[in-house]
């Protein structure tokens, strides 16, 4: 499916150009101009690092912040630790997100979604396996706070059961996994006919990030952009001109098809023969 969707992604990029039109006009769009970011980075080891990140990213301008993956998802105690360190920092403006990464049993999650939801979470992302479908349904059933997955799954197929079945409320396809930009609108809408949230998953590339803006900007029920400030050669050197946070979000790109240029040394630097 990875290579389905590079393909179709390109396709999408090949007639944009052809049409002289940005692919968010081509999908149906545009919704938005620019687009809410968040930070999403991955959990440090201790709260004194918590707060010093979040400090770092508000000051530079972000709205909301994610930390994922880490010491997170085997100790309900430290977890929560970690996220009130999150929370004190950022005070009432910016919203805090926790991806568990797979690592809760059910009792955990529940037990932890108590805990995030009076802390003000916005979101706990991932606390299962996506095939855990009963799980994730007793979860979602059994809380107010909002429950986030599906960076991992193909098809709409599979989100038909996130949503319906899973009872999730905020959906993830990654453009680069789902099927491309043509079966990701689907999802999306999808989602949107359940009224849900669907915040595409970006943690790789420009070119990524790209594609989910316009996505993005083609549907009604988006809310954030992932924007990975993880370090990475890879996604600082892809594009001839990376994407910027100004106050706190993106902006769509206008130009035709994708609207990004790839730089040709990072090409040749990268490229598989």
């Amino acid at each position: 499916m990875h290579v389905m969707s590079g393909i179709d992604m390109a396709l999408w990029d090949i007639l944009g150009k052809a049409a002289g039109k940005p692919i968010h006009k081509l999908l149906g769009g545009s919704f938005c101009k620019d687009v809410r970011a968040y930070a999403s980075m991955l959990m440090p080891d201790t709260a004194a690092e918590v707060r010093d990140a979040v400090q770092h990213y508000a000051e530079q301008g972000f709205t909301a912040i994610k930390f994922g993956y880490g010491p997170l998802g085997n100790d309900i105690r430290k977890d929560v630790t970690l996220a009130t360190a999150a929370k004190q920092a950022a005070g009432p403006e910016v919203e805090v997100m926790i991806d568990i990464g797979h690592g809760y049993s059910l009792k955990m999650a529940m037990q932890a979604a108590k805990e995030f939801e009076q802390l003000g979470v916005y979101w706990m992302e991932e606390p299962f396996p996506p095939e855990a479908i009963e799980d994730y349904q007793r979860l979602c059933d059994s809380t107010s706070l909002r429950i986030a997955a599906g960076e991992q799954d193909a098809g709409r197929w599979a989100f038909r059961r996130l949503i319906w079945d899973a009872h999730l409320d905020v959906i993830q396809p990654d453009i680069s996994r789902v099927g491309g930009l043509t079966e990701a609108k689907r999802v999306a809408y999808m989602a949107h006919e359940a009224n849900r949230v669907c915040v595409p998953h970006a943690f790789r590339t420009g070119v990524l990030v790209a594609a989910c803006l316009h996505l993005i900007a083609a549907i009604p029920n988006s809310a954030f952009l992932e924007f990975s400030v993880t370090e990475s050669s890879l996604r600082r050197e892809l594009l001839l001109e990376p994407f910027k946070v100004v106050k706190g979000r993106v902006a769509v790109p206008v130009l035709p098809g994708l609207g990004v240029e790839i730089n040709p040394e990072a090409l040749k630097k990268y490229v598989v023969h």
